[in-house]
């Protein structure tokens, strides 16, 4: 089998990059023999993204992908400011370029088209999708879904222009979206993806319920155990980690669906409960904590709310870092011509540098720092997402320690100031101020009582037969059995082949009764 595997950008660091990455290399270790093609626009950091091979693994370079793309005779006019006859004139190109580069391919799997963050491309996958089925060629395509571009507003706004002022035989903004031909099936990561996708008028006969795997490499503590202290006093040399905190790690970007001031709230609820000799010694909060945000933003909107973080950061002093890029990437690389010298270290090391791993996060499309951490020993706290975590759940895993609202004065902390020009951004900052004056801060915890009780409890890990260390002991037990990459990939690897079953798809992971005449047909992996 021939796969091609596209991305709008190849190589960077970011989740969907992610998850190629772990499918990629599990799909070689289960099938030596299948030839594997990467296709989409080359990041910088491409020729250490994946061990390239010449014959089993190749990488096609197409730029056109990018969103960031300049169009000969549309220089300087952004994706935001092109009219729907640009999308249409490029996205033809770029549907010819494809058929032309990937014309032996025998199955494509396309990485988050439904984002929508290119719509030239987004066309592009519709117009060769249709052309390869009126041809009857036996190509078959598919589209794993990541994100919706309804929850992105300004790439919504762009999809949409294909529905004002078009001909009649023209495609709306739908049909490119959900493209629904014969040949094209779809792999939801998350059961709340998978009604939206029926929801969208896709056939329940048309997707798979596939979830992300983890990373496997993350379960060898011992390799990394031993001498991933550097990482920490590099942190505290380069970084002003303080010598005496103790690390609380949030592995995310900081872009503004993360709510990163909500974990800076947290973070400094927890140094002034340090303080507290009474909750010092119920819950164990033996040191202050420094949080560890992994990247920084990107976008010019990612930059601005980053910046905005940073100047909040330095004027109060806060014990916050964010982007580490320069020292911790996705894996450890060592120094080729002296092997034993790590140039660069990976997130486990950041894992076992950390005391808590937190989410404040309010928008996921899979989720995975829900499940990651358990793998390394660490509890999560923070803010549950139930569309997300619901699958999480009835795999097993115990996360009813997170909270669903933050309350401040009645309103959930991510919900303040939403209507405000900026998001509500300054109305939260300026709840982290308050939460150094002891009465807020008891009111605070009145008003949360139990919510913030039980993430308190997640802190006592290291007594023997506590309730957080079991949980731990469990959910890791519960996350390899449901996401390492053999169990996860090797059922892809069987759709891909058309050798998995089919049967209707388990409520939430278990068969019910109720509701199954919706599902009629709908196919999910075993």
């Amino acid at each position: 089998m021939h796969l091609a595997i596209g991305h709008y950008i190849i190589g960077s660091s970011d989740g969907v990059n992610t998850v190629i990455w772990r499918t990629v290399n599990e799909l070689l270790q289960i099938d030596p023999t299948m030839k594997i093609t990467i296709f989409g626009k080359a990041a910088p950091e491409i020729d250490k993204f994946l061990p390239w091979h010449n014959d089993q693994l190749n990488y096609c370079d197409v730029p056109e992908m990018s969103p960031d793309f300049h169009i000969p005779g549309l220089e300087g006019k952004s994706v935001q400011i092109q009219r729907v006859h640009d999308y249409i004139w490029h996205g033809t190109n770029v549907a010819e370029i494809l058929q032309e580069k990937l014309y032996d391919a025998d199955v494509v799997l396309m990485e988050n088209l439904s984002v929508g963050i290119n719509p030239a491309a987004t066309y592009a996958f519709y117009l060769w999708t249709l052309k390869e089925y009126q041809a009857k060629t036996q190509k078959r395509f598919f589209v794993r879904v990541h994100d919706f571009a309804q929850q992105r507003p300004a790439n919504f706004a762009n999809i949409k222009k294909f529905q004002a002022h078009l001909p009649s035989d023209m495609p709306d903004w739908h049909q490119i979206l959900y493209p629904s031909a014969p040949n094209i099936e779809y792999l939801a990561i998350n059961t709340n993806d998978y009604f939206r996708l029926m929801d969208h008028g896709i056939e329940p006969t048309k997707i798979w319920y596939t979830p992300n795997c983890i990373d496997n490499s993350l379960l060898q503590h011992q390799p990394v155990r031993h001498d991933a202290g550097g990482l920490r006093r590099q942190l505290e040399e380069e970084k002003g980690l303080d010598p005496e905190a103790a690390v609380l790690f949030y592995p995310v970007r900081a872009i503004p669906r993360k709510n990163v001031e909500e974990a800076i709230y947290l973070l400094q609820m927890l140094n002034n409960l340090v303080q507290d000799l009474e909750y010092r010694q119920k819950y164990h909060l033996e040191r202050r904590f420094h949080l560890v945000v992994s990247l920084g933003g990107k976008s010019l909107e990612e930059k601005q709310y980053c910046t905005r973080l940073q100047e909040f950061i330095r004027q109060h002093h806060l014990p916050v870092t964010i982007d580490i890029s320069d020292l911790v990437g996705l894996h450890r690389e060592y120094d080729p011509e002296n092997p034993d010298h790590i140039i660069k270290y990976g997130v486990a090391d950041m894992y076992h540098i950390s005391s808590m791993t937190v989410s404040t996060s309010v928008l996921e499309g899979f989720g995975f720092v829900f499940i990651e951490p358990w793998l390394m020993g660490h509890g999560v706290i923070g803010r549950n997402i139930p569309s997300v975590t619901m699958d999480f759940t009835k795999a097993g895993l115990s996360l009813d320690h997170l909270y669903n609202v933050l309350l401040i004065n009645g309103i959930d902390f991510a919900d303040l100031g939403a209507e405000d020009p900026d998001g509500g951004l300054n109305k939260r900052l300026l709840e982290v101020e308050k939460i150094d004056h002891p009465e807020y801060l008891r009111m605070i915890l009145q008003k949360n009582s139990a919510p913030l009780k039980a993430t308190l409890r997640m802190f006592r890990p290291e007594r023997r037969r506590s309730a957080p260390r079991n949980i731990i002991i469990a959910n890791r037990k519960k996350v390899f059995a449901n996401y390492s990459s053999p169990v996860v990939v090797g059922k892809l690897y069987r759709i891909l082949n058309k050798q998995e079953p089919t049967y209707l798809l388990p409520i939430h992971g278990q068969r019910q009764e109720q509701g199954l005449s919706i599902l009629n047909g709908a196919r999910v992996t075993a």
